[in-house]
């Protein structure tokens, strides 16, 4: 199976969260995950899309299956952190 780039999936998922990313690179479904790591697979949907917040339980079990910290994907009120381009200043682009 071949991976994405991080800009292929930044087209595709605007709002890309760094759970989702994670996900993606390992080539697994919310159903896979929520069986690896015992959380509901339709709360991952809703943590993923932002929709809900993340209990403290719930980051330790999905930071604790990819081996981070729950502070690399979630922010300190529970919601996931989004993947963000880096633009380029304007003096650094190519004319």
């Amino acid at each position: 199976m071949k991976s994405k780039s991080l800009e292929e999936l930044l087209r595709k998922y605007p709002n890309l969260t760094h759970l989702r990313y994670m996900r993606l690179l390992m080539h697994l479904s919310t159903t896979d995950l929520g069986a690896r790591s015992r959380v509901d697979p339709t709360l991952i949907n809703r943590i993923e899309n932002c929709n809900r917040k993340a209990s403290q339980v719930v980051q330790k079990r999905l930071a604790n299956y990819f081996h981070t910290q729950p502070e690399c994907l979630f922010d300190e009120d529970g919601w996931c952190k989004t993947v963000t381009r880096k633009r380029k200043k304007y003096n650094e682009r190519k004319n």
